[in-house]
């Protein structure tokens, strides 16, 4: 009797354990199918990555749990939704924040990555860089320095040159920039996985976007044609290389940096071309929709259109105040833009009304330290002052005065436009250059000039820029800019350090002695003041260091 009791307990204890085992399979299997669907709907439809970023928070796996938080809060970042993302973060955060398992870290830096880009784009510059710190100080306290560790140093970089684009510091910004560029050289030489390749594409079109946003900013205060070019160049590069993707959001995203560049240009019906394109996708990507009406009041401004300004103005406004976390500046702008439309059409008590908003905002921006931007198609603060200013006597005083107003706002968009003529003066002449085709046998004359130019070595001094090329080619700048970026596919920049590069690789073939020199004293004879500029863009181009290549072409030679 005993012994069939002891048997019978065996027995089930034996079952208990291959279903507990079986459970837990199945459960790990159910984890994995659940992270396989967030892979395939991370850049395809938000609705499915919130759904299964959900279900994998009910994993008993901590990892895969902090997954289904992070994809979750990816899924209402991209649809727009910053405020219910932040949230949802910060509950993840709270979850693994102490933990010191390799997997919650790495999950905790893609948290911190993913609050680095809401605060940055409310333009609140100090928590943004106080969460990219925290991104950096994980990656650097890594023991293995694998493809992950270097696959998160050029995020950090990126982060770190879109926050100086940020604040202004346009040159530094570009700095890091190319040396993002070295580094992505150096990952895309490693052995990839299938999403690990996937997601270099993404890195390497994003870099290109923030070159190209970084040259509109920069031309915005230096207003030098040829900064539009190079950013056209970037922007292109950055749909090229991203379009071979599955990733849905592309189009959008090209329209309005397609739109913007034809404001920059004055192209206003090109501008609203692009931004009408876009009707046919606001369905999927209403996420957007706030994009395109700030740029539609910008374009409704130029052209004179004041009561589609207040339409779109309104529908911003409306927009923003469902998700306050969008861009800050931006609703300055729509502030700004509206009191100039709604004094425009004499409406004092609207125009009044955003006035005192924009002021308010001007204000917030200033007093918490966050740049605010010089912009073409803002109205000038004096002009914003001296609205506000009338408008505010307007309410006060009567019939007469109100004449006087009138009078006064008059003489204002006067001089507004006076001073606006004054500065473009000078302008006028190269933008008409700008916009008109280049008729093909100047294109051919001046590619000819290059090619004879080439074979000179007038490129090696380090005082060589644009400007002396097209002063040695007799051409106007604007045309050589132009013919380089769409003959030669490259900004001047480019260009120049191809033909440097070129010149050390022709030299090292030919002179052995020159080998013998050090690095410095190459980089020198072809125009870099330093080592570490030579070095940075010989590996951009040849993807080995000058080093590396001398010691190569030894050893063939040995």
């Amino acid at each position: 009797m005993m012994k069939n009791i002891r048997r019978k307990t065996c027995l089930f204890v034996i079952l208990f354990c291959v279903m507990q085992l079986t459970a837990q399979n199945d459960a790990s299997h159910l984890d994995s199918l659940h992270y396989e669907k967030i892979l395939e709907f991370s850049h395809k439809n938000n609705d499915s990555l919130i759904f299964y970023g959900k279900e994998l928070q009910k994993s008993t796996n901590k990892c895969y749990k902090a997954d289904g938080y992070i994809n979750e809060a990816r899924g209402f970042y991209q649809r727009g939704s910053f405020k219910e993302a932040k949230r949802i973060i910060h509950l993840a955060i709270l979850f693994f924040e102490d933990s010191s398992e390799i997997c919650l870290q790495k999950r905790l830096v893609s948290a911190y990555r993913r609050l680095f880009y809401i605060y940055k784009n409310r333009e609140d510059y100090g928590k943004a860089l106080e969460y990219l710190l925290k991104q950096k100080k994980i990656i650097e306290n890594l023991a293995v320095k694998d493809y992950y560790f270097y696959k998160n140093e050029l995020q950090i970089n990126l982060s770190l040159a879109s926050l100086k684009e940020g604040l202004g510091f346009f040159e530094q910004a570009l700095e890091i920039l190319r040396t993002c560029k070295s580094m992505l050289y150096r990952v895309k030489g490693k052995k990839l996985s299938k999403e690990d390749a996937r997601s270099i594409i993404f890195f390497e079109a994003h870099m290109f976007n923030l070159l190209g946003k970084t040259f509109i900013s920069k031309y915005k205060h230096q207003q030098n044609e040829s900064l539009l070019d190079s950013a056209e160049v970037y922007y292109n590069r950055s749909y090229s290389s991203i379009k071979v993707l599955p990733n849905s959001h592309t189009e959008p995203q090209y329209l309005i940096r397609r739109a913007k560049l034809s404001i920059l240009r004055k192209e206003y019906k090109f501008a609203l071309l692009y931004l009408n394109d876009f009707d046919k996708l606001k369905k999927k990507f209403p996420q957007y929709l706030h994009e395109v009406f700030y740029y539609k009041t910008i374009v409704y401004k130029e052209i004179k259109k004041h009561d589609s300004v207040i339409a779109y103005g309104k529908k911003y406004l409306k927009i923003f105040k469902e998700n306050p976390s969008y861009n800050q500046q931006n609703l300055l702008h729509v502030y700004s833009n509206l009191t100039y439309s709604f004094s425009f059409l004499n409406q004092k008590g609207s125009a009044l009304h955003y006035s005192n908003l924009a002021f308010a905002k001007y204000k917030e921006l200033e007093d918490s330290k966050k740049m605010v931007s010089e912009n073409l198609y803002t109205i000038e603060l004096e002009a914003l002052e001296k609205i506000n200013e009338d408008l505010n006597f307007e309410r006060n005083n009567n019939f007469f005065l109100n004449l006087i107003y009138a009078i006064n706002i008059l003489i204002l968009l006067v001089v507004i436009i006076f001073i606006k003529k004054r500065n473009l003066k000078r302008k006028i002449s190269k933008k008409k250059i700008y916009k008109k085709e280049i008729d093909e046998k100047l294109v051919n004359t001046i590619l000819n000039k290059l090619k004879d130019f080439e074979n000179t070595e007038l490129y090696l001094s380090h005082q060589f820029t644009i400007d002396v090329l097209a002063k040695h080619l007799n051409i106007n700048t604007t045309y050589v800019s132009k013919v380089i970026n769409k003959h030669k596919h490259q900004t001047f920049s480019e260009y120049l350090s191809h033909l440097r590069i070129e010149y050390v690789i022709r030299k090292l073939e030919k002179d052995t002695s020159f080998s013998k020199y050090s690095i410095a004293a190459i980089g020198k004879e072809v125009g870099y003041k330093n080592a570490s500029a030579f070095t940075r863009r010989f590996k951009e181009i040849m993807n080995v260091t000058p080093s590396e290549y001398i010691n190569s072409k030894q050893l063939i030679k040995e």
